[in-house]
């Protein structure tokens, strides 16, 4: 039992460190025949999403030092699936166990674009506005298009989470369309897709 325990530690401390995560899920899917195997997702998905002791970092550092490296786990250059779907497990996990703090230091730093035109009118903007953020809502767009382009089932958390922004994204293709913006047009059209 203290064996665990130790390793455990050892584990969430790893983490924590930069590229910690990656390293992580290297070893775990370096394994033989593990690509496929669903139980190595739950391992993952358990071990990341899990808080350490207090001893090792609080609830706020865990998630401010594992929270940016989930997000770079969405990043379009990554050719490894495995990548998009842990993100989308941990999404999942956390927004079902923390879902305040993980909404606070991991979702809204990805969603915080959608989530300024919620309140605002895209369609209004012109594509060479200044008050139009447009390479903040192409990442953004990016992220979420790998986040929920997994072969999974949904994940209700994710899901409730995401909705209200739908009609900003609806709003978004209808900017690139009228503004002949093709970039936001094909980023909100990917991710319409995905999410319907």
């Amino acid at each position: 039992r203290w064996v665990g325990k130790l390793v455990g530690r050892m584990l969430s401390r790893a983490l924590l460190r930069p590229g910690g995560l990656t390293a992580v899920l290297d070893v775990f899917f370096g394994l033989p025949s593990s690509f496929s195997d669903g139980t190595v997702h739950d391992a993952v998905t358990q071990l990341v999403s899990t808080l350490p002791s207090p001893s090792v970092a609080t609830e706020d550092v865990y998630m401010e030092g594992i929270g940016p490296q989930v997000v770079a786990l969405l990043a379009p250059f990554r050719h490894a699936g495995y990548q998009h779907r842990t993100a989308y497990h941990l999404w999942d996990a956390f927004l079902t166990r923390r879902p305040h703090l993980f909404t606070l230091k991991v979702a809204h730093t990805v969603c915080r674009p959608l989530h300024a035109l919620l309140h605002a009118d895209p369609c209004g903007a012109s594509s060479d506005s200044a008050e139009f953020p447009q390479t903040d809502v192409l990442q953004c767009l990016s992220r979420l298009t790998s986040l929920l382009g997994v072969n999974v089932p949904p994940s209700v958390p994710l899901l409730e989470y995401l909705a209200p922004c739908v009609s900003v994204v609806a709003s978004l293709y209808s900017f690139g369309v009228g503004h002949r913006v093709a970039a936001v047009r094909r980023g909100a059209a990917a991710l319409l897709e995905v999410f319907l």
